[in-house]
């Protein structure tokens, strides 16, 4: 049986039919910088992905999102104005039931819900590949890790300038050593 990894983080943790997913959170603009997807997901999908992620453990709103998230490893995030209007629909549908838990409502995915999601499946599967556009788990690490040295440096130049530390000759230094920067990783692209 060939399994696809549909572009998740070898950040993922757990065993058998359990997991847990590392949390990474990264930038709207990045995936669409570096051509992701981003939100183009089919009109209808996210309810399964909903049920794929309420088959783990009942979550609020909040952590519904979340979990698609990390689950399709920051490819797709889906709006509140999505997520809740959906598990609307699939609670009437009662694939889904919903309790009070302080001021959150938690969402658990019903017996119904269970046996719809395993015939949709294969759907589910296809919506993960659809996702990851092909991408490898290896490339998926690099541009993680990438986001992260980029998101590091924005924060060192927006923490010296909100303390007034930025003046024209550091600027000038940091825009200097940045077009360096681009210079030489479109060498090492051109290079053999």
């Amino acid at each position: 049986m060939h399994k696809k990894n549909h572009g998740i983080s070898k950040k993922m943790q757990g065993s058998g039919h359990h997991r847990r997913w590392h949390k990474q959170k990264k930038s709207p603009w990045f995936s669409e910088l570096i051509g992701r997807r981003g939100t183009r997901v089919e009109r209808g999908e996210t309810r399964y992905l909903i049920l794929d992620t309420l088959a783990e453990k009942g979550c609020h709103g909040y952590e519904i999102m979340q979990s698609i998230e990390e689950k399709t490893g920051g490819l797709y995030r889906p709006s509140s104005g999505t997520v809740y209007p959906t598990l609307q629909m699939l609670e009437d549908l009662e694939l889904i039931s919903s309790r009070e838990v302080g001021n959150r409502k938690i969402y658990e995915l019903t017996e119904t819900g269970r046996e719809e999601l395993q015939e949709q499946r294969p759907l589910l599967e296809d919506i993960y590949e659809d996702l990851g556009q092909g991408q490898s788990l290896e490339q998926n690490e690099f541009f993680g890790e990438t986001h992260d040295q980029i998101m590091k440096m924005f924060k060192l130049i927006s923490r010296s300038f909100h303390r007034g530390r930025l003046d024209p000759a550091k600027t000038d230094k940091i825009h200097k050593t940045i077009q360096e920067a681009v210079q030489r990783v479109d060498e090492i692209l051109k290079g053999d």
